[in-house]
């Protein structure tokens, strides 16, 4: 009697991989949990790394290990800070798209300065390792929306109808995908919100 067959499930394809970060007060954890919520998790995956900045403070603007003197630094924490660096980026050759947090949300004019600086040690690993990003601006939904479209163009699978049901605006429906102009040898963050403003103007 010929063995009984049983029907295989052809694998499911894997899910790509989204890695959010940024500078302190730009959001990145906030809209990650946000993401995680409204798209289905069987689509893609969603991942916050907005803790890479903690370290990133502990790098001198080149990146290398920063010097105690000043700093209030010790050896051990200059070398935990870079191996977890090391981690980090490691992390992020894995993703199949990076989402960085733009710098257009409110924030105290003391606090720009330390900001910017860890947006500039980002934008320097990312650069280093040769990751290519995408960055997000906007507030509340249209943030959310300009993650949502950036992400969809990786993601293959069906996404739930709660977040899909979010490209039926003007904004989504007119945008269902998010072009980039790549600006490979400009890092200006103004150059970049400008571009990616007019953009948006231009399709709705």
């Amino acid at each position: 009697m010929p063995p009984l067959l049983l029907p295989v499930s052809p694998p499911s394809p894997p899910r790509p991989l989204v890695i959010l970060l940024g500078a302190p007060h730009t959001g990145a954890q906030a809209l990650a949990l946000e993401l995680q919520q409204r798209i289905d998790a069987g689509s893609v995956q969603i991942r916050d790394a907005s803790s890479m900045g903690d370290a990133l403070c502990l790098t001198g603007p080149d990146l290398s290990p920063a010097s105690p003197l000043g700093g209030g630094e010790t050896s051990a924490g200059i070398a935990t800070g870079t191996s977890s660096l090391a981690a980090w980026i490691t992390l992020l050759r894995s993703a199949d798209q990076i989402l960085l947090m733009g710098l257009d949300l409110p924030l105290p004019l003391y606090d720009r300065p330390s900001q910017e600086a860890i947006d500039a040690k980002l934008r320097s690993a990312l650069d280093s390792a040769k990751l290519s990003y995408r960055v997000v601006y906007g507030r509340e939904a249209r943030r959310f929306n300009n993650a949502f479209f950036a992400i969809n163009n990786i993601a293959n699978q069906t996404i739930s109808s709660s977040a899909s049901a979010l490209s039926d605006t003007k904004q989504g429906a007119r945008a269902t995908r998010l072009r980039t102009r790549d600006c490979e040898k400009c890092s200006d963050p103004e150059c970049e919100h400008r571009l990616f403003t007019a953009l948006l103007d231009h399709r709705a």
